[in-house]
């Protein structure tokens, strides 16, 4: 028997809110017996595995990563002769911690809080208020405010209207889980979802959720620090158009694997020589917002390798983009709302 060839897809949904499932699914390989499904959180530097069997999806709960902000999952065939030697990479997800949903009638519900505000009657025109800038805001490091304030008693229902909730317990609950979520979001940088796009945030402050006193008022002034908002990412494999169908360029994430000797690829035409020297199994990234080269081994070590590019970084412009010599592009299409 021979060995699994590499599984040629893996589906990942783009965005998954904090507490529920996302469904991880892969194409079945007529060699393997077995399956061996990894993630890896944005601050994790290794995979880890997180299913190993016979089907071909798993169902990922985010709730058990509470420290991801995104995640990427990788999956490889097995048999009896072994594990197939190159992987199959998703697209990156999102994890979701705060959403902005409006409806026909204009009212706007914020997510996972489930607080519905009728615009017609709030003080706020919009929710949130959005500034943006390509420029450095004086004094806020280049953050950007997304306000979601309210200063009267919309926690009323929650804390002391008990005909809302079925029983004690479940009113509890509640509050046990919106307070355990306000915490959560002002330890570490998050994600919001507005009108489609993902923007990176974090709470500046929130007071504590309680019972006491008489009333509770939630004021969360999350701040932006992703000055854009980006969509879905989109992956091509080897040569072809990426369509960029944002309204500014952005930066692609080049993927190039397995034996390579310092090669060529080429981006809109322009060629660009890769001084790198690779075995089969390696995987090399190219960030080119970051501006790094990243060379993971088949041994699962990965190292940054510095003075691989001879040119500055490719970037994408909206419209078409050609590339040639790559083994998998991915980029998030970006967008600059006034």
């Amino acid at each position: 028997m021979d060995l699994p060839g590499r599984i040629s897809s893996i589906t990942a949904p783009g965005t998954v809110m904090f507490d529920e499932k996302a469904v991880i699914s892969w194409a079945a390989d007529e060699n393997a017996d077995n399956y061996r499904l990894y993630v890896k959180g944005d601050t994790d530097k290794e995979y880890k595995e997180i299913y190993r069997g016979s089907e071909t999806e798993f169902s990922f709960n985010a709730a058990e990563y509470p420290n991801f902000g995104k995640a990427r999952f990788r999956v490889y065939g097995e048999n009896s002769e072994g594990v197939s030697h190159m992987p199959r990479d998703s697209a990156e997800m999102t994890v979701i911690d705060v959403e902005i949903r409006e409806s026909e009638n204009g009212d706007v519900t914020l997510l996972p809080f489930n607080l519905s505000i009728n615009m017609s009657s709030s003080k706020f025109g919009e929710i949130p208020s959005i500034r943006e800038t390509s420029e450095q805001i004086t004094g806020l490091d280049g953050e950007i405010p997304i306000d979601t304030k309210y200063s009267y008693r919309l926690f009323d229902i929650a804390a002391f209207m008990k005909y809302e909730f079925h029983s004690v317990s479940e009113r509890e609950e509640y509050i046990r889980k919106m307070s355990a979520h306000i915490n959560r979001s002002v330890r570490k940088l998050r994600y919001l979802l507005y009108r489609g796009k993902i923007f990176g945030v974090k709470a500046a402050s929130a007071p504590e959720f309680s019972r006491r006193p008489a009333y509770c008022n939630l004021d969360i002034a999350y701040k932006c620090y992703e000055v854009f908002g980006y969509g879905e990412e989109k992956v091509l494999y080897g040569d072809g158009v990426c369509a960029v169908s944002g309204d500014t360029p952005c930066y692609p994430v080049i993927i190039l694997e397995g034996e390579k000797n310092n090669p060529v690829i080429k981006v809109n035409g322009v060629e660009y020589q890769i001084a790198i020297d690779t075995a089969e199994g390696d995987i090399v990234t190219i960030d080119c917002e970051r501006e790094t080269v990243l060379l993971e081994s088949s041994d699962g070590s990965q190292m940054y390798l510095a003075g691989a590019f001879y040119l500055d970084f490719p970037v994408f412009e909206v419209g078409e983009n050609t590339v040639e010599g790559c083994d998998c592009v991915r980029w998030r299409d970006k967008y600059f709302i006034m």
